[in-house]
């Protein structure tokens, strides 16, 4: 009985042993960048504008235009104005409402 107990408390320890070196790790950092990534992209969407480049779209589906913004980012445009001198070029896209919502404004050069 005394060496089935000292094998339960060896097993124990380890086990405690490996659970300390388990969450003691640092992974605040990777969870920083996390944060910060979300709110840079949170701010960027509650934005009344959008930078990047203008380019006919790949999902027609979706819009007739998109933006790809540096992050690589698309934001699909459905739109019957002609821009089609704007297309290659990077743009400012004004718009009202957010990222998932919004009336298109304007197109401008940037």
């Amino acid at each position: 009985m005394n060496k089935k107990f000292s094998f339960f408390i060896i097993a124990l320890v380890i086990i405690a042993a490996v659970a300390i070196w388990m969450f003691s790790r640092p992974t605040a950092e990777p969870a920083a960048e996390l944060e910060t990534g979300a709110k840079e992209n949170q701010l960027a969407e509650n934005s009344d504008y959008f930078e990047g480049l203008l380019q006919n779209s790949d999902d027609s589906a979706r819009g007739n235009l998109m933006l790809v913004k540096n992050t690589g980012k698309k934001i699909y445009i459905d739109t019957a104005r002609d821009f089609s001198s704007l297309e290659g070029r990077e743009v400012i896209v004004r718009i009202d409402g957010t990222l998932e919502s919004f009336i298109l404004k304007d197109i401008e050069s940037k």
